[in-house]
């Protein structure tokens, strides 16, 4: 199987999880109630957001809060977005600021002797070079193919916001 490093969203905020990406969700208290979601692609392209619960809570997302300090890198063992290569990898490096995770969590001190809910995620799409872009593979009837999901803590569902599941 070759390996192709690619993406296309570049705005910040965007659902990033229509490309390939590398997700993290943070609940300091381990309530599942405002846990924090970040989604990087290969393109550095960020989404951190805030859940205020579980979406099967009746939980909103709130796109327009940040992880303020939030710092990321990514590094591409290849080149993104060139279909006439084989590509290695692609990684990110991400630096999150205890301050900024205190803010919705509404901890004030960096756990000593204590846990914190952390769970990361990574999707994958399978796709297709259709002149010379990217598209993700179709079934019979036009839908795009379910994404792969490898996640650190399986839940017993592919869904990340089902942390109790």
């Amino acid at each position: 199987m070759s390996l192709n490093v690619w993406g296309d969203i570049t705005k910040r905020d965007a659902v990033i999880f229509h490309n390939n990406d590398f997700e993290i969700f943070i609940d300091p208290p381990g309530t599942t109630h405002n846990y924090m979601e970040l989604e990087i692609n290969a393109l550095n392209t960020v989404w951190d957001l805030l859940l205020t619960k579980t979406y099967s809570q009746g939980g909103a997302a709130i796109n327009n809060w940040d992880i303020n300090g939030l710092k990321t890198a990514v590094h591409i063992n290849g080149t993104l977005n060139n279909a006439n290569d084989t590509d290695k990898s692609w990684s990110t490096e991400i630096a999150i600021p205890w301050k900024s995770l205190f803010e919705p969590s509404k901890i004030a001190e960096i756990p000593v002797n204590n846990f914190w809910r952390i769970n990361f995620s990574r999707v994958q799409w399978q796709h297709s070079l259709i002149d010379g872009k990217y598209v993700k593979k179709k079934d019979a009837n036009g839908k795009a193919l379910p994404e792969y999901n490898w996640v650190w803590s399986p839940q017993g569902v592919i869904n990340m916001h089902k942390p109790n599941t």
